[in-house]
């Protein structure tokens, strides 16, 4: 399943992975609509007004603010990922709103093997205060590996060879 809330990102998806569920919205904390904000840079893309603003300055700069229908974790599991199919690897880069998708998954239901999210800590120690790892480690998941601005988290309740 791979999801982009950016308009028209799908296309080029649809034509290179045309067996996979490719989806064209956002996933939030709760349905419903949120400001899109596209920048002529997309890795910059979000929905953090905040985060928007402090971006929009050169050399970047913001297109244009869009409405973009959003969904929860949840409810997108629910409704295309196949009965009975595990999730092996989940992958979160949501430009500030990472925290908010996790939190809206079904934690007894769906429960990746592995996780990589967003956590722009700069390191290990960085790493263990972070929102989204404190809020991992409440749903049973333990860091591995650390990136640059992301982690990997495994889950704690499945043994790993």
């Amino acid at each position: 399943i791979n999801v982009d809330a950016m308009p028209g990102s799908m296309a080029r998806f649809r034509r290179a992975r045309p067996a996979d569920v490719n989806l064209e919205t956002g996933v939030g904390a709760e349905a419903g609509n949120l400001l899109f904000h596209m920048f002529d840079e997309p890795a910059l893309n979000t929905f953090d007004a905040e985060l928007a603003r402090a971006r929009n300055q050169p050399p970047y700069r913001l297109l244009r603010t869009t409405s973009v229908p959003v969904v929860t974790l949840a409810h997108l599991l629910e409704r295309h990922l196949p009965a009975g199919q595990a999730i092996s690897f989940l992958s979160v880069d949501v430009e500030g709103h990472d925290l908010a998708v996790l939190q809206s998954n079904d934690w007894q239901r769906f429960r990746p093997g592995v996780i990589l999210v967003e956590t722009m800590s700069a390191d290990l120690q960085a790493l263990q205060s972070n929102p989204v790892t404190r809020y991992l480690a409440q749903q049973g998941y333990v860091p591995v590996a650390k990136a640059v601005h992301s982690a990997f988290f495994i889950d704690s309740q499945v043994h790993h060879p």
